[in-house]
C-alpha cells in the first residue's frame, strides 16, 4: 500500500478506536495486520521523477492485496500473484585487478524478469483517500 493510504487508515476513527480498545495510542502496522488479518503489509516508498529534479510518489493512494505463495518448495505450479524468475547460475560475479594492482574491479551480472503469472490473485484498489 502506498503511503498516503497508511496514513489514512492510521488517521481513521475506526482504527483510533480499536487501538485505543488494545490500550495503544495510535495505530501501526502490527495493528494493521491483526485487524484485518495479513500476515504481511509492505508499505510502497518508491518515487519516481519524470523531469530528473521533482520526485513523486508512485504508490499514491493505492493498495495491491495479492496472494503471494510462502511454502518453502516454491514452484510455479503453486498459485500466486507474481513471481521473481532468476536464470540459474545468477548472480555470477568475478572480479580483476587494473594498474599495476591498485584498483579491483568487482563485476556482477544477474538475469531475473518479475512476471505477474495469476493476475486473478491480486486486486487493486485504487483512489483509498
Amino acid at each position: 500500500m502506498g503511503s498516503d493510504t497508511l496514513r489514512a487508515i492510521i488517521n481513521h476513527t475506526e482504527f483510533n478506536i480499536i487501538s485505543y480498545n488494545i490500550g495503544k495510542m495510535s495505530v501501526d502496522l502490527q495493528v494493521l495486520k491483526e485487524g484485518f488479518g495479513i500476515k504481511n503489509i509492505i508499505i510502497g516508498q518508491s518515487v519516481y521523477s519524470e523531469d530528473g529534479r521533482e520526485f513523486k510518489d508512485m504508490w499514491k493512494d493505492n493498495i495491491i492485496i495479492a496472494y503471494v505463495d510462502e511454502s518453502p518448495t516454491k514452484s510455479q505450479y503453486n498459485p500466486s500473484y507474481g513471481y521473481i524468475f532468476q536464470r540459474d547460475g545468477m548472480p555470477e560475479i568475478d572480479s580483476y585487478y587494473e594498474n599495476g594492482g591498485k584498483v579491483k574491479i568487482i563485476r556482477a551480472t544477474d538475469n531475473w524478469k518479475m512476471k505477474i503469472v495469476a493476475p486473478e490473485a491480486a486486486f487493486l484498489i485504487s483512489n483509498t483517500n
